[in-house]
């Protein structure tokens, strides 16, 4: 695990922070080397590193309840680690692999930082809905970097964390050109990914996307507060990457945007309670527990 320290010094050469790299992952599913997902369950679970998991990490928090990546289903691993709660339905229909209710591996780092240095949080960190592999969100960052200058004294200074992909393809440029500090966590194959996104975190009181993502999720559980931005972006890709992707507005995310529009000190009950479904926080495990369920075979 990184330190803060360590942190905020790799954001001296975003370059190399965001440079493409190979996937680290020995697992049999390619999926859990994605953002380190399988070695923190691991790393928690005091689970040998260098031993492959029999089973599939989500690496990031769904709000479909009826799509499912292609590659998890055709993986040749017979279990799969599910959260939030209302993904096991869909896995259990159209997959033969056995559900472990389980928590996101986010849950876990949050755990294991304890004992971390906490930085004074002030200001805001800012999340542009980001691209991926095959899909490219396209949004006016100049006129996003205009907007978020106009916000309200207590949410300055305004920060940015730029997707390793976005960052490559300029979309720091705006934000830089209006002297905003850019950081990123690295690409989605970097070990320290997720760690490096809690010591970010850490340094905020507040933080805000124009998306529904899991750093929504993730920055509430270190302590942040969150307000959603109502700045279009679109999604571009082929038909059927979208189609194949579940890409859209689901039932689901409406819920999460008005639960998170109104903008306040402190998390609501409600907020928390959303948050905590969908990071699985009912099924956080301990160390020994958590064990038991990567020793299945």
């Amino acid at each position: 695990m990184i330190t803060l320290k360590e942190t905020l010094k790799a954001q001296g050469d975003l370059y190399r922070l965001c440079k493409k790299r190979g996937n680290p992952n020995i697992d049999a599913f390619r999926g859990n080397g994605f953002y380190g997902v399988a070695d923190i369950y691991k790393t928690y679970a005091q689970y040998p590193l260098n031993k492959p998991l029999n089973g599939i990490v989500p690496h990031g928090v769904s709000t479909n309840s009826r799509w499912l990546w292609n590659e998890e289903v055709r993986a040749s691993v017979p279990y799969i680690y599910c959260y939030p709660k209302f993904r096991e339905e869909v896995y259990r229909k159209r997959t033969n692999k056995r559900v472990i209710s389980s928590a996101s591996p986010y849950a876990y780092v949050v755990e294991m930082m304890k004992k971390q240095e906490k930085p004074p949080r002030q200001g805001t960190i800012f999340f542009p809905a980001h691209s991926s592999k095959q899909v490219v969100a396209r949004q006016d960052y100049g006129k996003l970097a205009d907007i978020l200058l106009t916000l309200p004294e207590k949410y300055h200074p305004v920060d940015i964390c730029i997707y390793w992909k976005d960052f490559l393809l300029g979309a720091a440029k705006p934000f830089k050109e209006r002297g905003y500090n850019v950081v990123s966590c690295g690409h989605r194959y970097d070990r320290q990914f997720l760690y490096r996104l809690y010591h970010i975190l850490s340094q905020y009181s507040y933080i805000s996307g124009n998306s529904v993502g899991s750093y929504l999720f993730y920055g509430i559980r270190t302590g942040c507060t969150f307000f959603y931005l109502d700045f279009e972006y679109k999604q571009v890709a082929s038909p059927a990457v979208l189609r194949r992707n579940g890409c859209g507005v689901t039932e689901r995310r409406k819920k999460i945007v008005q639960t998170f529009k109104l903008r306040v000190n402190k998390p609501t009950p409600k907020q928390l309670q959303m948050v905590n479904y969908y990071l699985g926080l009912d099924y956080l495990k301990t160390r020994k527990n958590l064990k038991k369920d990567l020793m299945v075979s």
